[in-house]
């Protein structure tokens, strides 16, 4: 008895997701066109239309595939876990909260307008938006919802993503200089830092340096949107080419002047990588990866860290030495020393 308890719950253990993310696409609930719409819930996420002021009731419409709300109605978003951020994508710039005249308005947290895309930000289970002005409407194709974080360690905020790998969400305390971990341990498990989520530090403007680690292989749409105080991004990420980012990564960060710092011999990736280019000032630096001797972060310590601390040592390759990678030994200077002690870790020595 006790055998089969235990295997039933590492199975629902094993079967269980995490859904940082919730997507309502209103073309895909079955609605005829013209058809009224009230209330509708995926997922835990529930979406409340109401009429408010106006005479028109929202319906959904096959032309613009959306609900339409008319000036001065209103749609409330609701769950039973506290939102981080909601994402609203109408069928056209012409037809987003302002269509009706005026502003539209929120009851609660911030909320801005890009053309066909509304972005609210906040920290709170129930937010009602209310169309502007008394004419026009506004035509809503989909809704995503971002849950707020299942945990906060050193002021950063995370979800779980698996059951032992997590990413970066908004929620955390995001100011000044910021350095993500490779890995966090909660409650008894460790976690692998694994990505960057949707919006993670949307409108920090406070935050002036973050370190990316090597570990995560994803960054999530918009994660550094509005983060315009940004000066110095340290990416310990070694193959650019093995992390998937959404649209608009580093939107209104000030790439001309932001210098990105990316490891030693990987700068010619980082610009020809998609947005990771947009960055003018892309600098090599070594980083310590925790192993002494792994200059290039391959979690191995070989010929090619040999070469690298010969560059450094005669100058053909100039890194910023930020982590004092290279200083093996710890005296303040890059020198034959060094070299010697790297080549004895090589051969087991050390």
């Amino acid at each position: 008895m006790k055998s089969a308890f235990i295997f039933l719950f590492f199975a629902l253990l094993a079967t269980t997701t995490w859904a940082e993310t919730v997507m309502i696409d209103f073309s895909q609930q079955g609605y005829a066109n013209a058809q009224e719409v009230t209330t509708l819930t995926v997922e835990g996420v529930t979406v409340t239309f109401d009429k408010g002021s106006n005479l028109n009731s929202p319906k959904y419409y096959d032309y613009g595939t959306a609900v339409r709300v008319y000036g001065g109605g209103t749609f409330t978003v609701s769950s039973s876990a506290i939102i981080s951020a909601i994402e609203i994508i109408y069928s056209g710039p012409n037809y987003n909260l302002a269509h009706g005249g005026t502003a539209g308005t929120v009851d609660t947290g911030t909320y801005t307008e890009n053309g066909a895309t509304g972005i609210w930000t906040g920290g709170t289970s129930t937010i009602t938006f209310t169309v502007g002005g008394s004419a026009g409407h506004c035509r809503i194709q989909k809704i995503v919802v971002d849950s707020c974080c299942d945990f906060i360690v050193d002021g950063i905020a995370y979800n779980c993503t698996s059951n032992n790998t997590i990413a970066v969400t908004r929620g955390g305390n995001y100011a000044s200089t910021l350095t993500i971990p490779s890995s966090v341990r909660f409650s008894g498990t460790t976690y692998l830092v694994t990505s960057i989520g949707r919006y993670a530090f949307y409108g920090c403007s406070g935050l002036s340096s973050v370190t990316i680690p090597n570990s995560v292989t994803s960054i999530g749409k918009s994660a550094f949107w509005d983060c315009s105080g940004l000066t110095e991004i340290c990416s310990k990420i070694v193959d650019v080419s093995n992390v998937t980012l959404g649209s608009d990564v580093f939107k209104n960060v000030a790439t001309s002047s932001c210098k990105l710092k990316v490891p030693g011999g990987s700068a010619v990736a980082y610009r020809n990588a998609d947005q990771w280019k947009s960055f003018s000032n892309i600098v090599e630096s070594l980083y310590s990866s925790g192993t002494i001797g792994d200059l290039n972060l391959d979690n191995v310590v070989n010929g090619e860290d040999v070469n690298i601390i010969v560059g450094q040592i005669i100058r053909q390759t100039r890194y910023n030495d930020d982590d004092g990678a290279a200083d093996l030994n710890g005296d303040g200077v890059v020198n034959g020393i060094d070299l010697h002690l790297m080549i004895n870790i090589i051969l087991g020595i050390y």
